[in-house]
């Protein structure tokens, strides 16, 4: 099961993450899939997964890819808003400096925009475990999800709650596990946040005083 979360995870990301960079880049690009984009958002990826099934087939490729399609749409979202949100007058600065688009999206859009994309990748982190888990309910004779159907369908009550309680000790783990990549990828931000708490403090302090 967590193969397929960590599998579909980065997948999925990495494909959304690079989508939206390019359709951040190009506007034209951008007004062509908007629609396309738009009408896939809106469709449940879940009612989706028998139609994977049918295509891809059983194993473990369907499972993947539907997990993948789950994780695709958060880093997607958040990475061209953080994209399109980026300050332009640090751009037009940085074209006055000569800088190549490669330059201005390294060393400014792609740090303006990274705590947005984090966020991206902690919601589709946070939906990988279910699609893992809808998707061996549907095409699958093993993971923790085919568990959990056996057991509830057997009336193995203390065994199902065994096995949720592992499933949700699993997802607390992988969260945590992508606020600490949020705090080491971003850590400008922690290091502000932390000075402006201790700023605050010290005030508190001397007003205490």
């Amino acid at each position: 099961t967590m193969t397929e979360v960590l599998a579909g995870f980065l997948a999925g990301s990495a494909l959304g993450i690079a989508l939206a960079v390019v359709v951040g880049l190009n506007p034209r690009v951008r007004r062509f899939l908007q629609p396309y984009v738009i009408v896939l958002e809106a469709t449940p990826r879940i009612a989706v997964a028998p139609l994977i099934i049918a295509i891809v087939g059983f194993g473990f490729q369907a499972k993947i890819v539907i997990v993948m399609l789950v994780c695709f749409f958060a880093p997607f979202v958040n990475t061209l808003a953080g994209m399109l949100a980026v300050n332009r007058d640090g751009v037009e600065l940085m074209r006055s400096l000569g800088a190549s688009k490669w330059q201005t999206f390294r060393k400014l859009m792609l740090p303006d925009a990274m705590p947005t994309i984090m966020a991206g990748l902690r919601l589709a982190m946070a939906s990988a475990l279910s699609g893992a888990l809808v998707a061996e309910f549907i095409s699958s004779n093993e993971g923790m999800g085919v568990l959990l159907d056996r057991y509830t369908g057997s009336l193995n009550m203390p065994s199902a709650f065994a096995t949720l309680l592992t499933l949700t000790a699993l997802g607390f783990l992988v969260f945590k596990g992508m606020e600490l990549l949020d705090e080491w990828l971003v850590y400008w931000r922690h290091e502000s946040r932390l000075a402006a708490m201790s700023r605050k403090r010290a005030r508190q302090w001397e007003a205490s005083r």
